[in-house]
């Protein structure tokens, strides 16, 4: 099992890759994505990767499940991104 990877495309669109499968999904509002019962947020963390890089959150929530899984992560930006 890897760990899931999360892009979004700053339009209220997105995907996440879990366990090889890609779901997309829809933003509900800011750090906040869904696709039925799966819930995804997601916030920047004060804290940087030796690269630079941001600190990222994400918190998963599966259809079913009993408990959210949290990942730390670092997010990075294309050119001319915010």
């Amino acid at each position: 099992m890897a760990f899931p990877s999360f892009v979004s495309d700053g339009d209220g669109g997105g995907a996440i890759k879990i366990n090889g499968k890609l779901i997309p999904v829809t933003a509900d509002g800011p750090g906040s994505y869904s696709n039925g019962e799966l819930r995804i947020r997601t916030r920047v963390l004060d804290d940087e990767g030796d690269a630079g890089l941001q600190m990222q959150e994400m918190i998963v929530v599966g259809p079913r499940m009993k408990d959210e899984f949290g990942f730390w992560g670092y997010t990075t930006c294309p050119a001319g991104g915010a």
